[in-house]
This record gives C-alpha cells, sequence and structure tokens, in this order.
C-alpha cells in the first residue's frame, strides 16, 4: 500500500489551531474546518467506528481500508504506572 504524505507543518499541542486541529493540514478542509471543532459521531457504513470530522458523510476516500477492529481480552487490566 502507498503512504500519502500529508503537507503543512503539524500544529502545535500548546496553542492549537481554532476548529478542527487538523484543518491545517487536511487537503478536504472548508470553512467551517477552522472554525468549529467536529464531533464525535459513527459512520453511517461502519457503527463501530467514531470518526470527529465535519465532512465525514461526504467523503469517500478510494483505496482505504479500515484497519480491523482492537479486541480487549476479558479481564484485561491497564496497569498503574
Amino acid at each position: 500500500r502507498q503512504r500519502r504524505l500529508l503537507e503543512g507543518s503539524v500544529p502545535s499541542p500548546a496553542y492549537p489551531p481554532s476548529g478542527c486541529y487538523f484543518h491545517t493540514r487536511c487537503p478536504y478542509a472548508r470553512e467551517i474546518c477552522s472554525i468549529e471543532a467536529p464531533a464525535l459521531v459513527e459512520l453511517k457504513e461502519q457503527p463501530d467506528r467514531l470518526v470527529a470530522c465535519h465532512l465525514a458523510g461526504d467523503l469517500r476516500l478510494e483505496g482505504y481500508v479500515p484497519p480491523p477492529p482492537i479486541r480487549i481480552r476479558e479481564g484485561w487490566r491497564a496497569s498503574k504506572a
């Protein structure tokens, strides 16, 4: 699979941009992306997938194959550091 490199600079985590934090590097960004942070929503086609994108219902990313869902074993707990 061929990787697509994102253009632009990574925003500062100390001073993130307004709206969607990813809009400065997203080739699909629209004006709303720079104004309002997107809500976390389920994809209609894949209800077990959550996305935070204003365009999630409109975009069809050709060739994208989602990774399999992560399964957590029963009884597993994160260790406390």
